[in-house]
């Protein structure tokens, strides 16, 4: 298993913020809509 992306909605001084853990994978990801999109490099 691997960890490809996070988000941090709220945490400190960390909001809504996203973070992409593989080079394999572009990710998007609206805060709106709720739903992420990952495509395969």
């Amino acid at each position: 298993m691997e960890l490809i992306y996070a988000w941090v909605e709220d945490f400190r001084n960390i909001h809504q913020t996203g973070f992409s853990f593989s080079d394999r994978f572009i990710v998007k990801y609206s805060a709106t809509e709720g739903d992420p999109n990952f495509r395969k490099l």
